[in-house]
């Protein structure tokens, strides 16, 4: 009884090292697909190239060969993966796409300071005069100055005119902190 399970445990594990390895040249095969239908589209867009400045019969016809060619591939490679996936099924490992955590709201207690930027009197790109308010824009950046923590909102109106582009008014610390220092 104990040599019977020693066998079947004996002839799963080579049974399993057989799919490994057979894994593993299948994984190897589609690797060199995957590496000639890369070196095909290269030599495909070359000759494209070349066709198109100087006409050649003979490059004509190889790239059309190659085309098929890669056409074939490709079509080899998908019904590849599509068995892989029904002999696989559920054993591919869904991927996990991380996230950036969200930047969370200064707390409320917090001093806040508001300067409203003015709004421009003619548009800087036409000087049309006809401006209407759509909205506000604010940002809130946190400033220390000694031992006071304090969130600024700066507030600008943004503008359209006539031809309704969007026209808004320069931070007056934008430019400051953007000039270069000497």
């Amino acid at each position: 009884m104990i040599l019977a399970e020693r066998a079947a445990r004996l002839a799963a594990e080579a049974d399993a090292a057989a799919a490994k390895a057979e894994a593993a040249s299948a994984k190897a095969a589609a690797s060199s697909i995957e590496a000639e239908i890369a070196h095909l589209r290269l030599t495909i867009e070359k000759l494209r190239r070349e066709l198109f400045g100087r006409s050649s019969e003979r490059k004509a016809r190889l790239l059309e060969q190659m085309e098929l060619r890669l056409e074939d591939l490709e079509a080899t490679a998908t019904e590849d993966e599509l068995a892989a996936e029904k002999v696989g099924g559920d054993a591919a490992v869904p991927t996990t796409h991380r996230r950036r955590p969200a930047r969370k709201p200064f707390p409320a207690h917090l001093p806040r300071e508001r300067i409203l930027l003015p709004a421009p009197e003619a548009c800087p790109c036409c000087g049309s005069t006809k401006l209407s308010k759509l909205g506000e824009d604010s940002k809130h950046p946190a400033k220390a100055a000694g031992a006071r923590v304090y969130v600024t909102a700066t507030l600008g109106n943004w503008s359209r005119r006539i031809s309704r582009r969007l026209v808004r008014p320069t931070s007056v610390n934008a430019m400051v902190s953007s000039s270069p220092t000497s």
